[in-house]
């Protein structure tokens, strides 16, 4: 969740270790062949619905059923009544409209992964696979050999929303853009605005929230293994997921491909296996419990508006059922052997071949990817009608959202509590994510950085600064650690109001961190960023015991456009071995575009650097009378200015006045140097101060 530019000298690697490409077409798969009495399901009618099976992809603008779609992997159906068929060795996505026309509406029929930003038709696609459709329209698509997840809006813009197209497992806590997949295979949409990836070849589920961008891991620890339930789904292992659906009541159903069953993660994160036995693949157990049935290879699983569950078992070439009620598990479609036949008739007369993916309409018509047959089978009044499509969440702020305020802008200790405030004017609801860094400059290493999601999770980047560690929820009991601070729930919060946020960190130091270091804050939205404001300076124990040495300013924070500013500075020994002094006022230690003032003790001088920083061009006034400097970030006046030493400290009492021109939040900067530069001091940041803007 980093926000701003930090400075790396090296860039963190993740080495993977490449497995082979898994092929989804288990034709053959081995089978356990058990004679039983089944409790059939009732018999419903299947017809050809789109495909005349050959494996081509043409017929636009025609009927449906005359068309020819290359193995169709995913459905998608929208309140209209427009059926969507990913058409994927076409490498395009089809519409068929209620007139039984189909169309194109992603994808220009060559493989690639070029077009984004511009109209989806003239984009191209790899083997595009599982697909949904929000309440708006906006289209999402599984872009599987590309490694991306790819939305086409309901006015036909294709982009990116997850991954970039390099094959990897990374980027959670972090923008979903960023982030890398490996063979997304399938997508599922919920009511509250998430998106689920199954993200297949990394034998996991992703979660993008729609609203801040921000993915994450939802289901599967990677381990290619079939463990977990009964515990969190983050800690579960999936083998080769390749289908997922949610339902109503905010629960997750993966279709373990690997593992020859679906499991079942609830809105609490728990995980369970509701059909398959999670170890052998076969056909068996209709009529009885889902649970000790037998499945093939499951492809596609679909909910119904009852809680009905059906599950395309690939490897049987059958469409099951499990009843929401009683957990009963029946053939609804297909039967022994791979075919096409026995439309017009019921469906558990049909023969499917290798079916994919399902998708039910508002009617409670049933329709079905017979992938290897190239064609989608309907079957009519087999389900209960699903909710709507959910809409897709709230449209992004326009507005850039500011770090307004900082509390205590200049600290000492081992511990503190800070409050700082962000102002959004769409509201701080748009407010997805705050970032604190404490550090000798903007750099994440060795750090104490932190970032607050949406979601009321705050998190500690990782003494690298290349990761988050775990995080936690604010007012909880929970602590988190590296090397450099600890950050403790109980007193941390995130309060929004109007169009402010006050988020309030409870923090201590570790010793790891002492000395003088910078504050740094940032905030944005979903597409704005406000970028690093410095917004305070903290001491942390022990403090530098060399000199000479820059003490501390008076004030120490503050904001007004004017003051007198008493910068003391020590020596050792006496305060007339001190030669020149410094202080910078800027949001980093540069002397470009600065307030950059030296006094020199023997001349009674003081200097004003110009905008470039060039020490030789710095203009030079005797601090008496009325003389003044200016460059364009402040003028320095000698009239309410002065000098005051004792036995080994040096105070040089400086009125300053700062151009509305630089605005903003600054930190201020000391250093020294003795008689003849016999020695100089380190630059330490020691204040802070907020230069208004009139």
């Amino acid at each position: 969740m980093r926000m701003g530019k930090i400075r790396r000298t090296e860039k963190s690697k993740i080495t993977g270790i490449r497995v082979p490409r898994l092929v989804y077409s288990f034709r053959a798969a081995s089978a356990v062949c058990l004679l039983l009495i089944a409790w059939p399901a009732r018999a419903q009618t299947i017809s050809l619905f789109a495909g005349n099976g050959n494996t081509t992809s043409s017929g636009d603008g025609g009927s449906a059923t005359a068309a020819a779609i290359n193995e169709p992997s995913g459905l998608a159906i929208d309140p209209a009544g427009d059926v969507y068929i990913s058409d994927t060795n076409g490498w395009r996505v089809r519409r068929v409209n209620p007139a039984g026309i189909i169309s194109t509406v992603a994808g220009n029929g060559t493989y690639g992964a070029t077009g984004d930003g511009g109209q989806a038709i003239n984009a191209s696609f790899s083997d595009v696979f599982g697909i949904a459709l929000d309440g708006a329209g906006n289209l999402y698509v599984a872009d599987a050999s590309n490694r991306r997840v790819r939305k086409v809006t309901a006015a036909g813009i294709v982009t990116t929303i997850a991954g970039t197209g390099v094959q990897g497992n990374t980027g959670d806590g972090g923008l979903a853009t960023n982030a890398t997949l490996n063979r997304p295979i399938a997508v599922a949409l919920d009511a509250a605005g998430n998106l689920y990836i199954c993200d297949s070849s990394n034998h996991n589920v992703r979660r993008v929230n729609l609203t801040t961008g921000l993915i994450t891991t939802y289901a599967g620890n990677g381990v290619p293994a079939f463990a977990g339930d009964g515990g969190l789904a983050t800690a579960a292992s999936l083998m080769f997921p390749l289908a997922v659906a949610t339902d109503k009541s905010g629960n997750l159903y993966v279709a373990d491909a690997g593992n020859n069953c679906i499991r079942r993660v609830s809105s609490a994160g728990v995980i369970a296996t509701v059909a398959g036995n999670g170890n052998l693949s076969g056909f068996a157990g209709d009529g009885a419990a889902a649970t000790a049935a037998l499945i093939n290879l499951p492809s596609g699983v679909a909910v119904d508006g009852a809680g009905s569950l059906f599950i395309a078992d690939s490897g049987n070439n059958r469409l099951r059922k499990v009843d929401a009620t009683s957990g009963i598990i029946s053939t609804m479609a297909g039967g022994d052997g791979n075919g096409s036949s026995g439309d017009g008739g019921p469906a558990t007369n049909s023969l499917l071949d290798y079916p994919w993916g399902i998708a039910i309409d508002s009617t409670g018509a049933l329709y079905i990817a017979d992938r290897m047959n190239n064609r989608i089978r309907k079957i009519s009044g087999a389900a209960v009608p699903p909710p709507p499509p959910p809409l897709p969440p709230a449209p992004a702020p326009s507005s850039t959202p500011t770090v307004t305020s900082f509390t205590p802008a200049a600290a000492t200790g081992t511990a503190q509590t800070y409050s700082l405030q962000i102002g959004e004017a769409s509201g701080w609801q748009d407010i997805d994510v705050v970032n604190v860094l404490i550090n000798r400059s903007l750099d994440g290493r060795q750090a104490c950085y932190l970032a607050y999601s949406q979601t009321n999770m705050l998190y500690l980047v990782n003494d690298n600064g290349d990761g988050l560690l775990p995080g936690m929820p604010l007012n909880g009991s929970g602590t988190l650690a590296n090397s450099q601070c600890v950050v403790t729930g109980a007193g941390s919060s995130a309060v929004g109001s109007g169009n402010t946020l006050t988020l309030t960190l409870n923090i201590s130091f570790t010793s790891a961190l002492a000395g003088d270091r910078v504050v740094y804050a940032a905030a944005r939205t979903l597409t704005l960023n406000s970028g690093w404001q410095t917004m305070g300076v903290l001491s942390v124990p022990p403090w530098p015991s060399n000199f000479p040495n820059g003490i501390g300013t008076t004030p120490s924070s503050g904001s007004a456009a004017s003051a007198t500013f008493a910068f003391t500075f020590g020596d050792a020994n006496t305060a007339a071995n001190l030669q020149t002094a410094w202080a910078l006022f800027n949001t980093a230690l540069d002397g470009r575009s600065a307030c950059y003032i030296a006094y020199y003790r023997p001349g009674n001088q003081v200097l004003l650097y110009p905008d470039n920083g060039d020490p030789s061009k710095a203009a030079s006034m005797v601090l008496a009378g009325a003389n003044t400097l200016s460059n364009s970030q402040c003028t320095i006046s000698a009239q309410g200015s002065s000098v005051a030493a004792n036995v080994s400290q040096l105070t040089v009492n400086l009125n300053i006045t700062f151009k509305p021109a630089f605005a903003g939040p600054k930190a201020v900067w000391m250093a020294v140097q003795t008689m003849g530069g016999a020695q100089t001091s380190q630059w330490r940041p020691l204040g802070a101060w907020v230069v208004p803007s009139n």
